[in-house]
């Protein structure tokens, strides 16, 4: 009975948010929209682009504003954009933003929750690029952790803001694309980017209309992606897969180091290639203790083989915490034909 109260109220009060988007949009002397944009980094410039080319332009933007942290202002490609193209700004928190200034906020990748007294300035609220297929992946590192997970599809969200929670709101429309599985972290994130991007040009005609079509995200297939730290970059090769390790590296790829052990000296691995098959590794194998962690040197592929719970990981580069980057035939040479075959092992 709770539930269907709630479904109710919910119901009433998106018919109601109907009416006033209409009637607000009934009431606009012109069909271009005055917008704030708010964002920090290299996720959200071009979409920030997007928006100055659309100003520039006339047809759905009048006015175009920017709200970036202080904190990042010297250093931030949004902030860069605003000083090139000359856009005026405003500093987090906003503390003079009036009621009805602009018509709708606009977030992307900006890291702050934005509080009910800001979302209730903007008369058609405001609306969020989100880098997930939600309600896959609420949180802070849904790229990462989409890529950890192995997931083959991914894609962004245009999503309506609410206040007090993260990632929950309508869904206005989304963009998915494949991903293959030898995308890292570091080459996805522009791709989503500029996907999410080509979701706002792509909203402006007819915006009014499309925000009162929103659609509430499905309960169902909810996950979450909090912030990732460098806990992250460690693993038991006892315990974990090659393809799993794999995926973790590819999320973390650029931002968390995969550490592990080589008797007691830390290991960073810097580089891996797609698993391989035991067929791979049984020539190399003879009269050794196959178990995980041992290391296996691949002539042909120039890689170490590495023995996970279920099969082999490829390291094509690596090296010792404080030492420079070696290739896999460098890293052998240097250091592991110092040693005796024995000691060819990596873990705890």
């Amino acid at each position: 009975m709770f539930k269907l109260l709630q479904n109710a109220f919910y119901l009433k009060t998106c018919i109601k948010s109907s009416r006033f988007i209409y009637s607000n949009e009934q009431q606009r002397k012109s069909s271009t929209w005055r917008i704030l944009f708010f964002g920090n980094d290299d996720f959200a410039a071009p979409t920030l682009n997007s928006l100055v080319k659309e100003l520039r332009r006339r047809r759905f933007i009048s006015r175009l504003d920017v709200v970036t942290s202080a904190k990042y202002t010297l250093s931030n490609p949004v902030a860069k954009i605003v000083n090139k193209e000359e856009l005026q700004s405003r500093e987090w928190p906003v503390k003079d933003l009036k009621a009805n200034e602009y018509d709708v906020g606009v977030v992307v990748s900006f890291g702050h929750l934005i509080p009910s007294r800001i979302i209730s300035m903007f008369p058609f609220g405001m609306i969020n690029i989100h880098a997930s297929l939600l309600p896959r992946w609420r949180g802070a590192a849904p790229i990462m952790h989409a890529l950890m997970a192995g997931d083959e599809e991914v894609g962004v969200t245009l999503m309506k803001i609410h206040p007090h929670r993260f990632d929950v709101g309508e869904i206005v429309s989304q963009k998915k694309i494949s991903v293959p599985l030898h995308l890292t972290r570091k080459e996805l994130t522009p791709q989503l980017a500029v996907l999410g991007a080509e979701l706002i040009e792509d909203a402006l005609p007819g915006l009014a209309q499309k925000l009162a079509a929103a659609v509430p995200q499905p309960e169902n297939g909810v996950t979450l992606a909090p912030k990732i730290d460098s806990s992250y970059g460690k693993f038991d090769w006892n315990n974990i897969t090659a393809i799993e390790l794999y995926n973790r590296w590819r999320g973390l790829h650029g931002a968390i180091p995969l550490f592990t052990k080589w008797g007691s000296k830390t290991i960073k691995l810097e580089k891996l290639e797609p698993p391989v098959s035991d067929s791979v590794a049984t020539p190399l194998t003879k009269d050794l203790n196959v178990r995980p962690g041992i290391l296996l040197y691949h002539k042909k592929r120039r890689t170490i083989l590495c023995r996970c719970v279920d099969s082999w990981i490829q390291i094509s580069e690596l090296c010792l915490v404080g030492r420079p980057v070696q290739k896999a035939l460098d890293f052998r040479n240097g250091f592991l034909l110092k040693e005796h075959r024995d000691n060819w092992y990596f873990g705890p």
